[in-house]
């Protein structure tokens, strides 16, 4: 009997040893494969920075791309703006020999820091006659000077600043919530007719139009 007793306990024994046993490999096996898929998930964490890194470059890369392609395209633009000549402005002057070189140098300087500093092309109501007051001049002596050293007239030349600066504020994606006809108030024109014409005059296509281009590139 008492043999007996000690062989169920060996048994158990063994039993539990080896419930024991197959407990630890199933634990081991179980960490085993956690293991394995903690670093399967770093490699994908790794493989997916990796992507999302060579997609930020190749976007940059084109973004710089599509931005050199577009200074090249508004440096075409403005080269030809600034080419534009005005065929009536190109008229002799009989009052041109009146104005000294001194005086013609200038009032050259301060009309373009008036167009260049002070922007003053954005004021729709801004003239010629406005102009020559703030200059502390006559609009004869103006207008000759702007004929002779821009080589257009007074209306040409604002004109062609405000247009330079419509250029620019249409090549830019964030103005996109601006319309066309409000680009053209900023830059100081009073309707969407003058606007829409002297664009074209200069450019050779119409805002609307250009815009569309530019934001293809």
């Amino acid at each position: 009997m008492r043999d007996e007793n000690t062989n169920k306990e060996k048994a158990g024994l063994k039993k539990t040893v080896s419930t024991v046993a197959t407990t630890k490999q199933a634990e081991k096996e179980q960490k085993r494969k956690e293991r394995l898929k903690k670093k399967a998930k770093i490699i994908r964490q790794k493989e997916l920075k990796r992507k999302q890194r060579a997609e930020l470059k190749a976007r940059r890369i084109a973004e710089h791309e599509a931005e050199k392609v577009r200074n090249r395209e508004l440096r075409s633009v403005q080269a030809h703006i600034l080419s534009h000549q005005d065929a009536n402005s190109l008229k002799e002057l009989p009052y041109r020999s009146m104005i000294s070189s001194t005086l013609a140098a200038d009032l050259y300087n301060r009309i373009r820091d008036l167009l260049v500093y002070k922007k003053v092309y954005q004021n729709p109501d801004y003239n010629a006659k406005l102009m020559a007051e703030e200059l502390k001049t006559n609009t004869r002596y103006l207008s000759g000077v702007i004929n002779a050293r821009f080589g257009k007239n007074y209306s040409t030349l604002i004109n062609e600043y405000r247009i330079k600066e419509a250029v620019q504020l249409l090549s830019q994606k964030r103005l996109l919530d601006k319309t066309v006809e409000e680009i053209g108030l900023m830059v100081g024109f009073s309707n969407r007719q003058s606007f829409y014409a002297a664009f074209t005059r200069f450019v050779g296509d119409t805002p609307r139009s250009f815009r569309v281009k530019m934001m293809e590139i």
